[in-house]
């Protein structure tokens, strides 16, 4: 339900000279509990997930996943035949997806109304498998069929564009096709080196603690931009 604390609180935030604000997804917008897959994943992998582990690292294999240089088919596949017994794509799938909690009712309501005030748009390092879980989770808990075209006005998702944080032609891209200046857009993130990374370019950038609730602590985070 829309809160009419919020009418002020935007009034104050048009005052920071910020224009656009782009946010991550998970842990910022849509709750995640990454310890929940790595659980699932040692129970799949059993003995072998340190071998895994430290192939996938040398490898880059999530990080390829993230910027679409591996298929669904291809990451599934791979981390099913390094499982200690058979497993169906279904198992690993939901292994790989039970980090996902979901977003409250409220902080949907909220983004709408900060589209009111400012360009509002999504950077996040995240694949295909995930975006459609989160889809159906959307839809099955809120009843939202366009998830993207309902509460930002852009979406920049890694294994789209290509590019993931903190790399630098992740934001450059960003920032030209949303035609907007470094100093009057804000960036949260939960992870510090995406936000060094941003603010290596000048765009002004903050660390938001995953546990915070976004919502409350937007005032806070535009009353430190200059």
């Amino acid at each position: 339900m829309f809160n009419s604390n919020w009418v002020c609180i935007f009034v104050r935030m048009g005052k920071s000279g910020v224009t656009t604000l782009l946010f991550d997804l998970g842990n910022v917008l849509f709750d995640l509990d990454i310890p929940a897959t790595e659980r699932a994943f040692a129970s799949l992998l059993g003995d072998r997930r340190v071998q895994f582990s430290e192939w996938a690292v040398r490898k880059r294999f999530f990080e390829r996943y993230e910027k679409g240089e591996i298929t669904d088919k291809e990451f599934v596949e791979t981390i099913g035949s390094q499982c200690q017994s058979e497993v169906s794509e279904d198992e690993v799938i939901t292994a790989w997806n039970a980090m996902l909690i979901g977003m409250p009712e409220s902080r949907l309501t909220w983004l709408k109304e900060l589209r009111k005030t400012y360009q509002v748009a999504l950077l996040s390092n995240t694949n295909a498998l995930h975006i459609t879980k989160v889809r159906q989770c959307l839809q099955q808990e809120h009843g939202i069929m366009h998830f993207e075209e309902t509460y930002f006005d852009r979406v920049y998702y890694s294994h789209e564009i290509g590019a993931r944080k903190p790399e630098t032609r992740a934001y450059q891209m960003v920032i030209q096709d949303l035609e907007t200046a470094v100093t009057s857009t804000l960036f949260i993130d939960d992870v510090q080196a995406n936000i060094q990374g941003a603010q290596q370019l000048g765009i002004q950038a903050i660390w938001h603690k995953p546990t915070d609730e976004i919502s409350v602590k937007l005032p806070e985070y535009l009353a430190l931009i200059k």
